[in-house]
């Protein structure tokens, strides 16, 4: 995921930078580095963060596809 990815992806969510940084165990700092490609997203930060939205990610994709 790029920095993008995961900004636009917070966004869409309606999250914080705090917010997304506490589900995820890093210092909000970390997740705004994160966001501004200053530092590199580790994958299971990725995978840790996709889990603890599965619900509401599922809810945004199906609401894109009609669903």
């Amino acid at each position: 995921m790029t920095a993008a990815e995961l900004k636009s992806l917070r966004k869409s969510l309606g999250m914080s930078v705090d917010a997304c940084a506490a589900q995820v165990f890093v210092a909000s700092r970390t997740w705004a580095r994160y966001e501004s490609g200053t530092k590199r997203i580790p994958g299971g930060v990725v995978e840790l963060f996709r889990i603890k939205n599965a619900g509401a990610i599922a809810a945004m994709e199906g609401a894109r596809h009609g669903d």
